[in-house]
């Protein structure tokens, strides 16, 4: 945000310079433009790595969810009647838990998407305004 405030102050300052003057301010402005698009990409890029780890974590999660409910499916299959009974209540748990998760997943890459989507927006549009500012000076 500081860095879009300096961009905007300089295209005012440009409008009130020699020629020479706007053509430095102008290189400046481009210079600050390319930042900008870079600070965008890295952040993209550090966007794409939170999301990959935490999509990692929770499959890890899911992975073990699943795995102890086979463990009980068994232990529900050979179990006397009461330990059925125990192990039936545990199964219910876990595929609470595993259709929660399963949600925390699907909603998580959704809102990755909108973020992506959200910053590109913001860059394209702050991108724009530079090269206006760059037109009308």
């Amino acid at each position: 945000m500081k860095k879009i405030v300096m961009i905007l102050a300089l295209a005012a300052f440009a409008a009130s310079c020699t020629s020479k003057e706007k053509h430095e301010a102008a290189d400046d402005l481009q210079a600050a433009q390319d930042e900008l698009r870079d600070n965008a990409r890295e952040a993209q890029e550090n966007l794409g790595e939170i999301k990959d780890n935490v999509q990692e974590e929770l499959e890890k999660k899911k992975q073990q969810l699943e795995e102890e409910l086979k463990e009980v499916n068994e232990k529900i299959k050979t179990g006397t009647k009461e330990e059925k009974e125990k192990w039936q209540a545990r199964k219910d748990e876990l595929d609470k838990e595993l259709k929660d998760l399963n949600e925390k997943i699907k909603s998580g890459m959704k809102d990755f998407r909108d973020d992506m989507k959200d910053l590109k927006k913001d860059v394209k549009e702050d991108v724009k305004k530079l090269k206006d500012d760059l037109k009308n000076n």
